[in-house]
């Protein structure tokens, strides 16, 4: 079986729920880790008197925490 149709029959075992969980799950790390690299303008926004970075940073950190607990509720547990 080449691997094109493996991969097929594993994805058709996944629910849709399932799989959009794992979606979910994957932007919510995927804006928490840009939020790092943001972290750096905090500092330097704060220094000058701007709260921009400050409210950008906490709303993306706000996001994708909220993004992965709906993820993980999608998801469900992942052995059973």
């Amino acid at each position: 079986m080449s691997g094109l149709q493996l991969d097929l029959l594993e994805d058709e075992g996944i629910a849709p729920r399932k799989r959009k969980g794992i979606g979910l799950i994957t932007c919510g790390k995927v804006l928490l880790w840009m939020d790092l690299l943001l972290l750096l303008f905090v500092f330097t926004g704060l220094r000058n008197g701007s709260f921009f970075w400050m409210w950008w940073v906490l709303g993306e950190g706000i996001l994708g925490f909220g993004l992965l607990g709906i993820g993980m509720h999608l998801r469900g547990p992942l052995y059973r």
